[in-house]
């Protein structure tokens, strides 16, 4: 699955700025979270939900910097 990820990310470089296409590489496992709990039925805690809203959060500002800088 990593070697999966890191050829969509390749892929996605000539196609957006480096900074954005590293963001995926954080959310990515939070989307593999929550289909998890949706789908399979896996716990989802309370320490999970606000590891998730961070990493949200900080990819948030992330993109958000870079069109301002624009």
């Amino acid at each position: 699955m990593r070697q999966d990820l890191i050829a969509i990310l390749l892929l996605c470089l000539p196609c957006a700025p480096a900074s954005r296409v590293a963001t995926y590489a954080y959310v990515n496992p939070v989307i593999a979270v929550f289909l998890g709990w949706a789908l399979a039925s896996e716990p989802l805690t309370l320490q999970t939900l606000i590891a998730a809203a961070v990493i949200i959060s900080a990819v948030a500002i992330i993109i958000t910097y870079q069109r301002s800088q624009k």
